[in-house]
């Protein structure tokens, strides 16, 4: 897999691709930003900007990408016990199944997660920094750097390394000055670790920095006023479903797709550091992130099978891919045990039937068990299945 994965997978990433109500959000926000002024690692509209971003969660992941196309095309083997010797140079080994079990699961859906609620932030903290310019605790023409257009010095100052999620900047023509840092969470933190995490930050810019290409030298820092960091709301998806009679005589599974509507919150401690909190839930968020992986998982298997011949050939190389990555789950569940085991059947489950349903079916122990539409009915009708199992 080249480097060139990342932009090709990445062109077709769109807004459409994510729920109607998280997508109209995500472009406000985005919108809001550049009407402000922010300055993003792309200059264009939001759909440019989101694809961007994709692009950077992907090119993120691209050290693992060699790992997950053999998960996909070669496969965990499709039963339990010992591979046969004749077989396992055609399967991946149950090593190799847990690593790219445990990557997917927790690297891949906290790539995309994590930019998710990065974008959704971008509103809310243009609203503060404008805030702070009516008030004189900055200068007017503070603008906000979202991502990467912000780099810190290294150690040894020879290379530059990412920074905080974002930061307040002013530039005077040769004169660049930070005001403000933000870091931005897609999980619930304690306030004591991001205080700490944005003091690190802080003595970071102090070592020096470049804005857009600009250097800094040390010194451009002021007392950085503005210290903010946004988190996701805590609210929960519906558990909600029912069965429809269908054309034909079956029936359809429809799951409740409401949502709360929820403001974004901004508070101000005694020392001035602020939080926002988002709209959307750390569950919402995890929602959308999964369903990014499967898609990211249909592109690489895409990619894949059209270098190669694919065991579906009536099946599209994106339907392959698709595929592969169920069924390379299906097996790895076969394969691996413990938490990686849990880690497969939730990552099988949500991309079946979505994450509120499939990430939360537990059996009567508590563990997550594979999920089947006879279970869903028995639940529909009972509440529980007849093993105990039920949606938590």
């Amino acid at each position: 897999m080249t480097g060139s994965f990342s932009a090709w997978a990445s062109s077709s990433a769109s807004l459409a691709m994510l729920p109607g109500p998280l997508a109209n959000d995500l472009r406000q926000s985005i919108e809001a930003g550049r009407r402000a002024g922010a300055v993003f690692v792309v200059n264009g509209d939001a759909e440019a900007i989101y694809r961007s971003a994709v692009d950077e969660a992907i090119t993120s992941l691209e050290f693992r990408h060699r790992l997950l196309v053999d998960f996909l095309v070669k496969g965990p083997y499709y039963d339990g016990g010992r591979i046969p010797a004749d077989k396992r140079a055609d399967h991946v080994t149950d090593e190799e199944c847990a690593k790219a079990i445990r990557f997917v699961f927790g690297g891949v859906v906290n790539a995309f997660k994590g930019r998710l609620a990065e974008l959704l932030a971008v509103g809310p903290c243009v609203h503060l920094i404008g805030d702070c310019m009516a008030t004189g605790l900055i200068p007017d023409g503070a603008r906000l750097y979202v991502g990467d257009t912000v780099r810190v010095a290294g150690v040894t100052r020879d290379a530059l390394r990412k920074a905080a999620d974002m930061h307040v900047v002013s530039v005077h023509g040769q004169s660049v000055t930070a005001h403000g840092v933000v870091e931005v969470k897609s999980y619930s933190i304690a306030a004591d670790r991001i205080r700490t995490q944005l003091g690190r930050h802080v003595s970071r810019l102090r070592r020096g920095f470049v804005v857009s290409g600009r250097s800094s030298p040390r010194g451009d820092v002021d007392q950085i006023p503005v210290k903010v960091w946004a988190v996701p709301a805590s609210w929960k998806l519906s558990r909600r479903f029912e069965f429809r009679p269908s054309d034909g005589g079956g029936s359809t599974l429809m799951v409740d797709e409401s949502l709360p509507v929820v403001s974004v919150e901004v508070t101000s401690d005694a020392d001035g550091v602020s939080r926002i909190k988002l709209g959307w839930s750390e569950e919402a968020l995890a929602a959308a992130a999964h369903e990014l992986s499967f898609w990211y998982m249909e592109k690489l298997g895409e990619r894949a099978f059209s270098q190669r011949k694919s065991p579906w050939p009536e099946m599209t190389h994106a339907e392959a891919g698709r595929n592969a990555a169920k069924q390379s789950l299906y097996y790895a569940i076969l394969r691996v045990r413990g938490r990686d085991e849990q880690k497969a059947i939730a990552l099988y489950n949500s991309y079946g039937f979505g994450y509120a349903l499939g990430s939360n079916f537990k059996d009567q122990y508590g563990r997550r068990a594979m999920l089947w539409p006879e279970d869903l009915k028995e639940i529909a009708a009972a509440g529980v299945t007849k093993t105990g199992s039920r949606i938590v």
